[in-house]
């Protein structure tokens, strides 16, 4: 399971923010598993509900999109995350944004797609 967070707008600055966006990813993404591959969950979290989550940042909205259309396009199951009606400027103005992006899948399904993005540290 992978969130990747735009790194162009500022989340890095608002720990709160950026946690609460690789969330949405991640839940968001787990839920669309849960109701079109429930065999995958499952695999997934395993016996003591361990399943690996890592954290990536995109450099700007073109790659997550670019991505999303990778994920889509082979297969996975994804969710682009577009947040709105908050507000906390520069970049957070009440208008729609898109912020994160969700893609479940393996290592070896999922790496073509994410290799290019830095892990968020």
């Amino acid at each position: 399971m992978y969130s990747i967070i735009r790194g162009d707008i500022g989340l890095q600055d608002n720990i709160g923010k950026l946690a609460s966006q690789a969330c949405h990813a991640s839940k968001n993404t787990i839920l669309l598993v849960s109701q079109l591959r429930p065999d995958l969950l499952r695999l997934y979290q395993g016996p003591q509900f361990l399943g690996t989550q890592i954290v990536l940042s995109a450099p700007d909205e073109a790659a997550l999109i670019k991505a999303h259309k990778k994920a889509l396009a082979a297969g996975l199951i994804t969710s682009l995350i577009i947040d709105s009606g908050h507000i906390m400027p520069p970049f957070f103005d009440g208008s729609p944004i898109t912020t994160a992006l969700g893609i479940f899948g393996t290592r070896q399904q999922c790496n073509p797609i994410t290799r290019k993005f830095k892990l968020l540290t």
